[in-house]
Parts: structure tokens; C-alpha cells; sequence
């Protein structure tokens, strides 16, 4: 079992609320900015979110601007509550590169039944494409 499905547990467990949030349009930042700059926003946007949740939560980052919150114990209200006031947080940042914004798009999913952990994956992966698709800057729950 991978570190992830370690965090969650078996099939059995359920109140696990999974959190995927991706820095929207992460290329543009780098390729207008440079990897520097790029580099200070993963560093900024990381402290925000770490500081924003929890101490049961779990934070990781899964990709170059994508990062994972597992929760246990909640349900989808409190994970939704939580993912927005995040996305806010984000958004009210101010940089010292005066025309840069940043924003995240976010999904959310809570464990139900006995889903697998591809099974979890693939649900909030779908949820943080939702918002994407929606125009970013936003959070979709299933």
C-alpha cells in the first residue's frame, strides 16, 4: 500500500474527505514570470494551505502546481468550507509582481462505502477538472 492509501486506510474506513487543488494557469505564471517566481508561488501558495488546514489533515504535493489534502473525519460540508476558504486565501494573496494574480480550482470528495483509493483518486481528480472546465478560480463538490 502506497503512502496515500496508508493515510486513508482500508476500503472499510469512511468520513475521509479528499481535497485536489491545482494553481491555475501555473505555466503562464512561469513562462511570463520565470521558474523563480514560479518556484515563490508554489513555496507561498504551499505555507497558505498547510497553515489553513487542520493538524489531523494531511497535506502533499502530487504533481508540479497540484496538491492533495486528505481529511478524516469530515463530510462533505466541512471539506467544501474548508477547500473555499483556502481558494479565497489564495486568491486575496498580493505579490510583488504588481499585474500577477494567482487563483486555485479545487475538487472535493468524500469517502463513501468501500471505494478503492484509484476509486477516490479518480472522483476528486474529476471534481478538480469540473472547476477547471467551469472556468477556475473555483471549487466543485460532487
Amino acid at each position: 500500500m502506497n503512502h496515500l492509501g496508508a493515510l486513508i486506510g482500508s476500503n472499510e474506513v469512511t468520513g475521509i474527505g479528499l481535497i485536489m487543488m491545482d494553481i491555475d494557469y501555473f505555466k503562464n505564471i512561469n513562462d511570463t514570470y520565470g521558474y523563480s517566481v514560479g518556484d515563490e508561488v508554489i513555496k507561498v501558495v504551499s505555507t497558505v494551505l498547510s497553515d489553513n488546514i487542520s493538524n489531523q489533515d494531511t497535506i502533499g504535493r502530487i504533481g508540479g502546481e497540484e496538491f492533495l489534502i486528505v481529511m478524516p473525519g469530515v463530510v462533505v460540508e466541512e471539506a467544501y468550507d474548508t477547500t473555499e476558504n483556502l481558494r479565497a486565501s489564495i486568491e486575496a494573496l498580493s505579490w510583488d509582481h504588481v499585474d500577477m494574480k494567482v487563483t486555485i480550482s479545487g475538487g472535493v470528495y468524500c469517502k463513501q462505502y468501500s471505494e478503492s483509493l484509484d476509486e477516490l483518486l479518480e472522483k476528486v481528480d474529476q471534481q478538480l477538472y469540473a472547476s477547471k472546465n467551469k472556468g477556475r478560480n473555483q471549487i466543485s463538490c460532487c
